[in-house]
């Protein structure tokens, strides 16, 4: 439980941690809110490890293909990674993480 003083008789809030976010919410003096994580998110744990699948599968071809044969290997690792962590990322930057909402105390 975390108590916050309001300086207005009305204020916005909204969470953010490790660039996620909330949405907004209206607060009064005397509201309860709960946090709770948008459904999208319980699924973010299975569109990691699919990605992380696709990608180790995709690794050898991409190293066998004729346009990356002179490239370094470190290189291909970290354009897949790069990409992987793309994926994994984007919905952070257009999708709220968690849904603020009052509660009857």
């Amino acid at each position: 439980t975390q108590t916050v003083e309001l300086e207005q008789d009305q204020a916005t809030l909204q969470i953010k941690q490790f660039g996620t976010k909330s949405n907004k919410l209206i607060v009064s003096e005397g509201d309860s809110i709960e946090i709770d994580m948008k459904k999208w998110m319980r699924w973010q744990p299975l569109i990691v490890g699919t990605a992380v699948f696709i990608s180790s599968m995709l690794t050898p071809q991409i190293e066998s293909s004729a346009f990356f044969e002179n490239w370094n290997i470190y290189v291909l690792a970290g354009l897949v990674g790069l990409t992987v962590g793309t994926i994994v990322g984007l919905p952070y930057l257009f999708f709220d993480s968690y849904e603020l909402y009052k509660v009857e105390c």
